[in-house]
């Protein structure tokens, strides 16, 4: 069996929110690095390719298979990344006849029972008798400097080197791969690597976005955004001069929404030790019994001066001293007191009464004392500024309950906050520095590349579950149907002729470990639709399964439901652990 270790340095210009995206047009292969073994035979020589441009890497024919068997790389979905962009018909040619991917990195992310995530090359190697990476080019790259840029006798070094990337990522993978056989788990290290490869394709095609129709929808709710400010800021009672309300502050809004004190800053006279007021005093000239402020008469031509004397009489001058024979300045107190900046108190009067609610949602609300673990779910730990109200929730779903209840308030803010979250997270949100200057920008159709396609990453070695993510954009939590437009902006690259196929799993981990286990008790609780999280989370606190899950899941009315919900949730990672481990 041939074994090909690789590795590539790529031009590193952004694109679309990647760095040294193989879809920027101006990036390219700047070195690659390999060497092929015959497995368990001696190891084979290091090689490297430099090329100057794109058109010198397109006019060499390096990237050849024939022959490989398996292709090892440390973060390999990078590099299947650039064979499917560059050289896809060589690469499905060595998949087509079975070839596979292997990812160290892969590798290290389940040998530490998924509490690694993304562990570097760098950190990985020395395990397994290889080094530390060259920090030269690593410093350069945190510089700024582009790949190209970089010495290529330095780059060679650090690719291609005894010490480079290539001989560390060998070494790394055959002390991984001997590891892995003795826990058992390099079965479970081939279906990922099988994983990796499937979900490379996936972000080579990526999602198709119909910009047009994307860019009217987040006009109309831009336009309903505009409408619901203009609402929200009449439940606003009239405030004091320099209280600046904060919509997004949770002290804020609760006060608003259900009454409180709020502490802000304002202007007020200072005082002196005996309690009275300070007034500011002005720089002024003396003419007779008469003082004229400086700036006044120094503004004024020689004929008004005069007149000013004649009708007051001379100036004061100074008698000795450096300002001999000067008009002298006196220090007069004004009518002006001196402000200074201090804390004031404003109390909001409110405009939903928890009394008014049905008594099962007044129990959410409920507040026994700043550490009781009485409080209600919607009743926060913090509290407003007389250290006596609390700081309730004023989330979504909070917000939706009042709704629903017929506040017309929470309405509002409730359709308000969704389509904020719509266009900062799935459409487009621009933020802009008191200069005019975009500061920031969020949200989906920033990723849109000019063939209209998101070419997104799905991270494998990212979560502590040992579950897939996805980043730039997260494509794996788009709203419902029914709550949000934002699913209209995908189509089919193929038009009309296309469908998009969306599939969901119900606790895909668990019916893999039962169809991989065989397990009979397994097979039967999934036959059956247990809960399998609630379960573990019964087994956990001692409580019959269908408490567990009748507060956790059936019944969000429950006075407990928020709590056991993020129990439910929290038992997750460590149930995946163990499965994993020997």
């Amino acid at each position: 069996m041939k074994v090909r270790t690789i590795d590539l340095e790529t031009e590193c210009k952004p694109w679309y929110g990647q760095v040294a995206s193989p879809h920027n047009p101006e990036n390219y292969v700047v070195m690659a690095g390999w060497c092929d073994d015959i497995f368990g035979g001696t190891p084979g020589p290091v090689q490297h390719l430099h090329f100057t441009s794109l058109e010198d890497e397109r006019s060499c024919n390096w990237f050849n298979l024939d022959g490989v068997d398996l292709l090892v790389a440390h973060n390999a979905g990078y590099e299947v990344s650039w064979f499917l962009t560059r050289y896809r018909d060589e690469f499905e040619k060595f998949l087509k006849r079975g070839g596979r991917v292997l990812c160290t990195q892969m590798a290290e992310y389940i040998l530490s029972n998924f509490t690694n995530t993304y562990p570097s090359l760098d950190e990985t190697a020395p395990k397994y008798g290889g080094t530390h990476k060259i920090d030269a080019v690593k410093e350069l790259w945190k510089q700024g400097y582009l790949t190209s840029q970089i010495d290529p006798k330095l780059l060679a070094e650090y690719l291609a080197g005894p010490e480079g990337d290539v001989e560390n990522t060998r070494r790394t993978f055959y002390g991984q791969m001997a590891l892995l056989q003795e826990r058992g788990q390099w079965g479970l290290f081939l279906e990922r690597c099988e994983a990796l490869l499937a979900f490379a394709y996936c972000e080579f095609f990526g999602l198709y976005v119909n910009t047009e129709v994307a860019e009217a929808n987040l006009a109309k709710q831009e336009a309903e955004l505009a409408e619901l400010r203009a609402e929200v800021q009449k439940l606003l009672p009239e405030l004091p001069e320099h209280f600046e309300f904060n919509w997004g502050s949770d002290y804020h809004l609760s006060a608003l929404l259900f009454g409180g004190p709020v502490k802000y800053k304002t202007r007020v006279p200072r005082t002196d030790a005996g309690g009275l007021v300070m007034y500011e005093k002005d720089e002024c000239y003396k003419l007779g019994d008469k003082f004229i402020d400086v700036a006044y008469l120094n503004a004024q031509d020689e004929e008004v001066v005069a007149h000013l004397i004649r009708e007051h009489g001379n100036p004061d001058r100074y008698k000795a001293g450096k300002n001999k024979g000067e008009l002298k300045i006196h220090k007069v107190e004004s009518d002006r007191p001196q402000m200074k900046w201090d804390d004031a108190v404003f109390m909001f009067p409110g405009v939903i009464w928890i009394q008014q609610l049905p008594s099962n949602i007044q129990e959410k609300f409920e507040y026994h004392g700043k550490d009781s673990r009485k409080n209600g779910d919607w009743t926060g730990a913090r509290l407003l500024c007389d250290d006596k109200t609390p700081v309730y929730s004023t989330s979504t779903e909070v917000l939706e309950v009042l709704a629903k209840h017929g506040f017309e308030a929470a309405d509002k803010l409730s359709r308000m906050a969704s389509l904020e979250k719509d266009n900062s997270t799935y459409y487009r949100s621009v933020e802009y520095d008191k200069e005019g200057n975009v500061k920031k920008v969020k949200g989906m159709l920033q990723y849109v590349q000019p063939d209209g396609i998101i070419h997104h990453s799905l991270n494998l070695c990212a979560t502590a579950t040992g579950r897939l993510s996805s980043s730039n954009p997260n494509l794996q939590n788009l709203p419902r149907d029914g709550t949000s437009r934002v699913k209209e902006m995908f189509e089919s690259r193929f038009g009309k002729a296309g469908r998009i196929i969306e599939v969901d799993y119900s606790a895909l981990e668990v019916v893999m470990l039962a169809a991989l286990s065989g397990d009979e008790n397994l097979l039967e609780q999934l036959i059956k639709g247990t809960d399998m999280h609630c379960l573990r989370l019964a087994a956990k606190l001692g409580e019959p399964y269908e408490e567990v899950l009748h507060k956790a899941v059936q019944n969000q009315n429950h006075p407990e439901h928020k709590r056991y919900k993020q129990m439910r949730t929290d038992i997750k990672a460590p149930s995946f652990a163990k499965q994993v481990a020997k």
